[in-house]
This record gives C-alpha cells, structure tokens and sequence, in this order.
C-alpha cells in the first residue's frame, strides 16, 4: 500500500491557532507541530526556499512570547494563501512554549 504524505510525518500536527511573528510581521498558523508551521499568508511575501526568523509565538491577541527560530519556506500555496515552514533550530524558549501550548497550559 502507497503511502501517504501524513504518514511520514515526524511530529503531530496542533490545530490550535497561533498567532507568530515572522519578519517582523503577525500571521496565524493554521497548523502548527515542532517541526514547522503552515502560515496564512494573503500576500505571498516569501519564495519558497526563503529563509526567515519567527520571534514570537502566541495564541489569538495575546502578547506573544519572545522566541528565536529559523525557518525556511519549503512550500507556498497559493491556492490556499499559505506557506510552510520548516523549523531549522529552535532555541530553549521556543521549545518550552510549543510544550505548553501543546499540553493546553
């Protein structure tokens, strides 16, 4: 049997909206894991294979926690305004709020 694109995923999706700043600039996350974002992006700012900085993470109008993440821009959609990040190095703070916002905290 084929396998799909989902099985080979090495971490599990959240559907829990984020709300990242990448560039200096706020997007939602539609999906989100440790290994990378999917982005609400209506302009398509980014080619794929762009690097970029995610420097905060939060959820809806909250403040957002100061991070540190590089990314690269591994696919745009632009059926779907979107584009996926895959997270190159997250640092300590950056792995502590996705832990909590992964277990709901």
């Amino acid at each position: 049997m084929a396998e799909t694109y989902d099985d080979r995923r090495r971490h599990t999706r959240a559907d829990e909206r984020l709300t990242l700043t990448v560039n200096g600039r706020a997007y939602e996350a539609l999906e989100w894991s440790f290994g990378g974002f999917l982005i609400d992006e209506p302009e398509i700012r980014y080619a794929t294979g762009a690097l970029v900085r995610i420097e905060g993470i939060g959820i809806g109008d909250a403040d957002a926690e100061p991070v540190q993440i590089r990314a690269r821009v591994v696919r745009v959609e632009g059926d779907r305004n979107a584009a996926a990040l895959n997270s190159l190095h997250l640092d300590d703070n950056a792995i502590r709020v996705l832990y909590r916002l992964r277990d709901g905290e």
